[in-house]
């Protein structure tokens, strides 16, 4: 089982996930990263990322900032986004991490609506975006990768954005049960 961490200082020893916006054609930064370096969207427009919407990116960061790795998800237009981008962009980092087999990665929260909402949005987009159903398959499922999803937020997570990830859990467990039953055929309901 995935394990969510909510923290307010970025690790540099674990790729970081952050979202882009496309504004003209530039780039920004989530307003939560608005101070990051503007070198490292440079770098990843000059190797062809445009930042259209559901876009992703990798890349090395000079000097190791804000992480050594920088997987970049792009929004698409800041004006067009909502909560339930910030789901899809984090199954989109979900899946990166699990193809790539990162052991944990950070999430930066965007800061770009509710902060409690985001870190909802943020946890399901994970769970959701993961779900497998493995139940007969003859091997058994092997251990989710990643094991951890380090939620970065602004300021000293407290206990409203604690019960935020946990609804994301209790939710997406929920629709996750769903679909197992959805999977399963009628006489084993």
């Amino acid at each position: 089982m995935t394990r969510f961490v909510l923290q307010d200082k970025i690790k540099t020893d674990v790729p970081l996930a952050v979202v882009v916006f496309e504004e003209e054609k530039n780039l920004r930064w989530s307003r939560r990263a608005k101070d990051f370096p503007q070198g490292v969207l440079k770098i990843a427009q000059e190797d062809g990322f445009l930042g259209k919407t559901d876009e992703t990116f990798i890349v090395r960061a000079p000097q190791g900032d804000p992480a050594e790795r920088v997987l970049l998800l792009s929004g698409g237009k800041a004006s067009e986004a909502d909560l339930q981008s910030i789901r899809k962009l984090s199954a989109l980092a979900a899946k990166h991490a699990a193809d790539a087999k990162w052991p944990a990665y950070g999430f930066l929260v965007p800061g770009e609506f509710a902060l409690a909402d985001e870190v909802q949005a943020a946890v399901e987009g994970f769970s959701l975006g993961t779900y497998k159903f493995e139940k007969h398959k003859s091997q058994a499922p092997a251990e989710p990768v990643p094991s951890e999803v380090q939620l970065i937020v602004s300021g000293t997570p407290d206990d409203a954005l604690k019960t935020a990830a946990l609804k994301g859990e209790i939710f997406s467990d929920a629709v996750s049960f769903a679909r197992d039953l959805i999977n399963e055929p009628p006489s084993q309901k």
